[in-house]
């Protein structure tokens, strides 16, 4: 139950009527997020505390940016105090790019071995006013189980260095691999992310699909 401040009135019109009952400020925090394998885009994430001393019902919220609508959002069931994240779509003032480079040598003993190496270069530039929090999400290939006698993956060199990435996925399989990078990126500057990993496997062998495994 939401208590309101005072009582009031409602004619019975049989029409559906909106009722704010409470206006409480929050802090937000932006930052943008973006998967560069799978797409340039750079999306706004806004990430705020339920400021109610009730929970916050799911339902439908209107973002506003500027006092400007800007589009609706959902909201999941969040209690007091919870952590609410917002998508507020493509941030078109920050780009990125992402280039690979690949290399493949023979290494070990008798040259029994091929040497994938894999580059990744990451640029991001942000032509925004203000500095930005970008958050760039990777993921580096994994040996299964029964290969690993085999497959070998060593990651040689990251800059800046990253953290992995996990993030809670109820009722799915443990993401595997993944790796985040959060920068801080300064107004109208840019920064520059790379990594290298090498997969090794016997020189009889090749990775399905082909060894470049990223393009």
């Amino acid at each position: 139950a939401y208590v309101a401040e005072a009582p009031i009135d409602l004619p019975s019109t049989g029409a559906f009527v909106s009722l704010p009952i409470e206006h409480t400020e929050a802090e937000a925090k932006a930052r943008y997020v973006s998967v560069p394998r799978e797409t340039q885009d750079v999306f706004r994430i806004v990430s705020l505390r339920n400021p109610l001393s009730a929970p916050l019902l799911p339902g439908p919220a209107d973002v506003y940016v500027a006092g400007k609508f800007a589009l609706t959002s959902a909201v999941e069931l969040t209690p007091i105090g919870g952590r609410i994240e917002l998508g507020l779509g493509v941030e078109q003032a920050i780009k990125i790019a992402r280039n690979v480079k690949f290399e493949e040598d023979s290494s070990g003993m008798f040259k029994r071995q091929l040497a994938l190496r894999h580059t990744i270069e990451v640029e991001v530039q942000n032509h925004l006013q203000g500095p930005a929090l970008v958050e760039v999400r990777e993921r580096v290939p994994i040996a299964a189980e029964a290969q690993q006698d085999d497959i070998a993956i060593t990651i040689e060199n990251v800059a800046p260095a990253w953290d992995d990435y996990d993030p809670p996925r109820p009722g799915q399989a443990k993401l595997e691999g993944g790796r985040v990078w959060s920068v801080d990126v300064p107004a109208a500057g840019k920064r520059e992310l790379s990594a290298t990993w090498i997969v090794k496997i016997p020189v009889n062998h090749e990775l399905i699909g082909g060894n470049r495994r990223e393009s």
